[in-house]
Order: C-alpha cells, then sequence, then structure tokens
C-alpha cells in the first residue's frame, strides 16, 4: 500500500517533470533566446521542473525501501477508536489514507460519483472540490462504505453526512468566503440542533473542540507513528487527531464525517 503510494508519487513528479521541460523547451524555440534575459526566463522555468525530478527521485529511492513491506490492516472500526491519523495519497483525485496510531491501516477518504466536468477542475487544481458538489465516502479497510459526505454549496459549505445505509445524520456548514485566516463552521444534527462550534487555523488547520457541556470532542496536533516502520513515513507530516469514544455512534459519524473533510481540504491545497 505505502510503497504503492511511493510508486504513484514517483510517476506523477516524472509526468510533471516531462511536461514543464517540454513547455520550457517550446518556450526556448518559439522565442529563439537570443538575450542574457529570456534565458534566465527559461532557466527559472525550469525549476520547478528540477523539483519535480528530486521528488521523483526521492520517491524512487523510498519505494525500494518499503517495497518489502506489509502494512496491517486494522480488524477494528473507525467508529470505536479514539484517534485517526491521516496520510495524503499519490492520486489524480483527492485521497487521504487514515491510519491507527500502532501503523494499521484504517481505510480511506475518496472522492466518489464526481460529474466529468467537475473532473475537470480538480484535475486543473485539487482544492478546487471543496466548491464543487461532490461527495466525499469513507470505504473501510474491507471495501465497505461506512458513511458518506455530499458537499454543496459556494459562499457556505453545507456538507450533508449519511451513514451506512444511507440515512440522513446531519451537517456540517463552513463558512467559505471568511475562512482564510479562521475556518469557522457549525455541527448540527439531523434536527438541525447545533452539537458543535468548529473553529480552527486556517494556516495549521489546528482545532479543539468542546460541546456546550464542556466534553472534548476532538483535537488535532501532530504526531509521528509509534511502531516499528516509522522509517516509511519521515518524510511526510503525520496528522494525528484525537476522539472522543463518549457520544452516541450517529454523533461519532457526523464528527468523523467534518474531520474527514476538513483534512480533505487542508492537505489538498495548491
Amino acid at each position: 500500500m505505502i510503497a504503492d503510494m511511493y510508486k504513484r508519487r514517483e510517476k506523477l513528479a516524472y509526468i510533471a517533470f516531462i511536461t514543464l521541460v517540454a513547455i520550457g523547451a517550446g518556450f526556448l524555440f518559439y522565442t529563439g533566446a537570443d538575450s542574457v534575459e529570456q534565458w534566465m526566463e527559461a532557466v527559472a522555468f525550469l525549476m520547478p521542473a528540477l523539483m519535480m525530478l528530486g521528488v521523483g527521485i526521492g520517491s524512487r529511492s523510498k519505494y525500494k525501501k518499503v517495497k518489502g513491506i506489509s502494512i496491517p490492516r486494522s480488524s477494528r472500526n473507525i467508529l470505536e477508536i479514539d484517534h485517526i491519523i491521516f496520510k495524503k495519497d499519490a492520486s489524480w483525485m483527492p485521497k487521504m489514507l487514515v491510519f491507527e496510531k500502532n501503523g494499521s491501516f484504517l481505510g480511506s477518504f475518496h472522492l466518489t460519483n464526481v460529474p466529468w466536468w467537475a473532473r475537470l477542475f480538480i484535475l486543473l487544481r485539487s482544492s478546487s472540490f471543496t466548491f464543487l458538489p461532490v461527495e466525499i465516502a469513507f470505504t473501510s479497510n474491507k471495501g465497505d462504505v461506512v458513511f458518506t459526505c455530499r458537499r454543496r454549496g459556494f459562499k457556505q459549505s453545507i456538507v450533508e453526512i449519511y451513514n451506512t445505509q444511507g440515512d440522513f445524520t446531519g451537517a456540517y456548514i463552513q463558512e467559505e468566503i471568511k475562512s482564510v485566516f479562521t475556518i469557522k463552521g457549525e455541527l448540527k444534527d439531523r434536527e438541525g440542533k447545533c452539537l458543535l462550534q468548529v473553529k480552527s487555523s486556517g494556516f495549521t488547520g489546528n482545532f479543539t473542540l468542546y460541546d456546550r457541556d464542556g466534553l472534548l470532542w476532538a483535537r488535532f496536533y501532530n504526531g509521528r507513528f509509534p511502531h516499528e516502520h516509522t522509517e516509511i513515513f519521515r518524510d511526510v507530516y503525520n496528522d494525528m487527531v484525537g476522539m472522543t469514544n463518549r457520544i452516541p455512534e450517529n454523533h461519532k459519524i457526523l464528527l468523523l464525517g467534518m474531520v474527514g473533510y476538513l483534512f480533505m481540504n487542508r492537505n489538498n491545497r495548491d
């Protein structure tokens, strides 16, 4: 799984490298680059290409180190645990892999039922999905859909959350226009009652969420995998979210749907 991720990252990096080099070569051919200024522009344009080449080479090195390692699959349901760890996958469409802190794989958040026209926007800019009518599903490591989140709206992101049976459970409503420095939103149940006032940093994504009774629902902090395969993950951040188990299952689904949306958004900014 992790080996496949590095393999995909290598492939995408080489595709980007070749594309940028081809565009740069076309620019030189078209302009003739008969001045120092034009040559400097061409060199500056090729810098991102060299960065992509470095990503490809680094990913290849990581792939060789981990290709023989098997990541264990968790036997637990994501609704049962008090933490999750996010890892951004290397794919054309936004996708987040989810682990326990012992390194066991739980499943993934990914887009589903994306209209063809929306795919074009997302391929050009991955973060654009937060302004499009898309569906995000959490699929377990067994391939079962645990819950789905359907996004709509422009000035506000209205994320409707549905359980395994497809029943409406509630919604997360986030203000988009004024969410540069601070992200604000509300988590509501199916009757529209506010369960949580959500506030997180627009830069780091940090949040600590208490309900009206003072119960801590969730907290985001950076952490490392405390298990034997820590070497695999050292080149990327390990986003760990702690969550309470002292809430009903339908509220846990709402919490996970909201957290999944926040991290899909946070980790796909361009």
